[in-house]
Parts: structure tokens; sequence; C-alpha cells
């Protein structure tokens, strides 16, 4: 049966125990496990972006830091309910972020060093360049053992960033011979197991009346 399969446009691991949920559930959860994310590279931090008059300078208008104007997400989940075994998997992809060269000066033009300390402001608009759009797709194979009436084993095995991109994620954004040297990728293709044991436990409930 196919179960927990679709698509959406939205922005985006995983744990044992999604087989009891059937497809869907593991779907999810290897959807929650495989999410990453390139950041937006901007001066400053936090509010100090839009309100540090420095940090203006070409950071008035455009997209946000964050911006990704398309995402794309595809989920399948399958249930081989004969051998207890379950199929899921997503693929993602996602336009990368803007970014702009940044330039940072401890003194003015006369030599006389700021009192403030160093500044840093946009050397072009904030979305003169982007980042690499990201594609990856993570998989999962579970299957579930019944020892007993009361215990039950699953196993899993799950295979992140199959096609083992290594897009680049961050990056040196000071003007300089460094400008655009990379300093940090999409993480590599990784095999992960897992298991986990269900006990159930049976109560029982004695009425007198």
């Amino acid at each position: 049966m196919l179960r927990g399969a679709g698509a959406g446009a939205t922005a985006g691991g995983a744990g044992s125990g999604c087989l009891a949920g059937g497809a869907s559930v593991c779907t999810a959860q290897l959807d929650a496990a495989s999410e990453a994310c390139a950041c937006g590279i901007r001066p400053g931090s936090g509010a100090n972006a839009f309100q540090d008059i420095n940090a203006k300078i070409n950071n008035t208008s455009g997209p946000t830091f964050y911006n990704r104007r398309h995402q794309l997400k595809m989920f399948a989940g399958y249930d081989i309910p004969k051998i207890d075994v379950t199929l899921a998997a997503v693929f993602k992809v996602q336009s990368g972020t803007p970014w702009g060269r940044i330039v940072s000066l401890s003194s003015d033009v006369n030599g006389v060093p700021f009192n403030q300390g160093p500044i840093s402001f946009f050397a072009e608009p904030r979305d003169a360049r982007h980042f690499d759009a990201i594609r990856y797709l993570d998989l999962r194979l579970g299957k579930f053992f019944n020892i007993s009436k009361r215990h039950r084993l699953e196993v899993d095995a799950d295979l992140f960033n199959a096609f083992n991109a290594n897009i680049i994620t961050n990056l040196n954004p000071n003007t300089g011979s460094a400008v655009g040297n990379p300093t940090d990728i999409l993480g590599p293709r990784v095999l992960r197991f897992g298991a986990r044991l269900t006990v159930r436990y049976t109560w029982m409930q004695v009425s007198i009346t």
C-alpha cells in the first residue's frame, strides 16, 4: 500500500519508532532529521543589521538575508505488510539565499581609529550574489519484528544526502583575496542505523459492586 506520499512548496533525522505509525510517520521523522539551511550573510547581528547607520549602506531594499525564492519538498512512503517493511524518501530543492560583499574599516581616511572600533557595511547590494540551490535526497528503510506479544523490535537504516551533494552553505563575505572562500558546506552522505525495543504492559482493572 502507498501511504504518506505527496509534495509541497514549503521550507524544510530521524528517530526510531516510526514504523508503528506507518509510512507517513516514517516520512515525517526523516524529513525532520534531514533539514538543512544555508543562512544569509549580513554585517552585525540581530536588530543591529537594520538600526546601525553603517549597516544600512546597501541594506535598505531587496530580499532579506534568509530569503529563499523557491522551495520544493516531495515525500513518499510505502508499506509492505507481508514482510513488515516500510520505505520512505524525502527530496528537497531550495533556491540559494542572497549575499553581498562586506567591507570592514577600523579608521577614517586620515588613519584616525574609530572610537567605536571597526565597522562593517555592504560594499554592494545585499542581494548582489546568491548561494547555489540545494538539492538533496534522504532515504529510509525500516522493519519491525514481533518477538512476542509484549515485545517488538524495530530497526531502521537512514541514508542522508544520498547524492552526496557538496553545496556551499556559508562563505567568507569580507572584501579581499579570500572573499567567497567556503566556510561551510552541506553535510556529506551519511548512513545511520537505529533500533528500538518496545515493551507493552497490560494493566488489570477490577471493579467490585
